[in-house]
């Protein structure tokens, strides 16, 4: 948990689960403190470190491993000149994804099991006494998430494009991951507004809201 002042949650989802809707109603819920971040990404160079991953055209076919390292680079970064200044100052900073991706995506979904030690080893140097104090996965079978999506034509990088077993994988590793740190699921086939009652009692329970 953070010992900061500020808090730290992180929302994941796989496609079509609704984060940007719900991250808009903490936004609304939190004012002025609210501080909204991504990953990959949240500076500068973390930018540029994102683009290299997901956006670059060798990057679908570079392997777990590779794409792991990057995505650790990119939130160091990320770490030390946005998320833990801004959590001394007070804020309240939702990070859309953050290390829960890198292990649903980069060790589950793309076959690097020999990571998970690494994994939670690389975490607690990255982030020390700074991990979040709430994860939120907005959990929906990928097959609706593929039916809400289509039609739309706003892929964005490389894993947008996996074939559907790659995202049943990256929903077992968010439901793993999940198991390892505070947490809470919040069933994305719920309405948004039944989703939100239920994340806001959630935020409550965690002393957040």
């Amino acid at each position: 948990m953070s010992t900061s002042k500020g808090k730290l949650i992180v929302i994941d989802a796989g496609d079509g689960a609704g984060k940007s809707t719900q991250i808009e109603n903490l936004r609304k819920l939190f004012g002025e403190r609210f501080l909204l971040t991504r990953e990959p990404g949240g500076t500068e160079y973390a930018e540029a470190i994102r683009t290299l991953a997901l956006d670059h055209p060798l990057a679908k076919d570079a392997d777990g491993k590779t794409l792991f390292m990057l995505m650790w680079a990119s939130r160091a970064e990320h770490m030390n000149h946005l998320v833990i200044p801004s959590l001394k100052e007070g804020k309240i900073i939702v990070s859309d994804r953050f290390d829960s991706a890198t292990f649903a995506y980069n060790v589950c979904a793309q076959g690097q099991e020999q990571l998970k030690d690494y994994f939670w080893d690389t975490r607690k140097m990255v982030l020390g006494d700074y991990a979040p104090d709430l994860y939120l996965y907005l959990d929906l079978p990928p097959e609706i998430g593929e039916e809400r999506l289509s039609g739309r034509d706003d892929t964005k990088n490389h894993f947008d494009q996996r074939p559907m077993d790659f995202k049943y994988k990256v929903r077992e590793g968010f439901l793993e991951f999940c198991e390892k740190v505070p947490h809470a699921v919040v069933d994305a086939t719920q309405s948004k507004e039944k989703m939100f009652e239920d994340i806001l009692r959630i935020l409550k329970e965690y002393n957040i809201a």
